[in-house]
This record gives structure tokens, C-alpha cells and sequence, in this order.
């Protein structure tokens, strides 16, 4: 995860994306970026199906 004015430039050139993460508690807003065919440890992908996870639960909570 990177603050966004970490990201801007690749933003800007759009070689990351970027997505909401529901009612993510931070004090500054971050993104998380993955690189195609880039490792990731253990950790870094049990993060990642938790915040995905979490923020499906969140959107779900939005629609009703």
C-alpha cells in the first residue's frame, strides 16, 4: 500500500490501477498495487483477500 501521492505518476500514466476500499480506517489514503507476473510473499497475498474481502462485505452493506 502507498499514499496516493506515492502513486500519482504511475496513476498518471496508467500503468497501476487503483480501487475503494469500503470504510478502510487510514490517516492518509493509500493504494495497494500488484505488478503482473510480480511476487508476492504469503503475507502480502493473505493482506490482499482480506482487504478484497472486506471490501466486498462493505459494498454488499452499501446496496441494501
Amino acid at each position: 500500500m502507498l499514499s496516493e501521492s506515492n502513486s500519482a505518476e504511475e496513476r498518471r500514466h496508467k500503468t497501476i490501477a487503483t480501487i475503494d476500499v469500503g470504510d478502510l480506517k487510514a490517516s492518509d489514503d493509500v493504494v495497494t498495487i500488484t505488478r503482473r507476473g510480480g511476487f508476492l510473499s504469503a503475507a502480502a497475498r493473505r493482506l490482499l483477500e482480506i482487504v478484497r474481502k472486506e471490501y466486498k462485505k462493505a459494498r454488499m452493506a452499501n446496496c441494501d
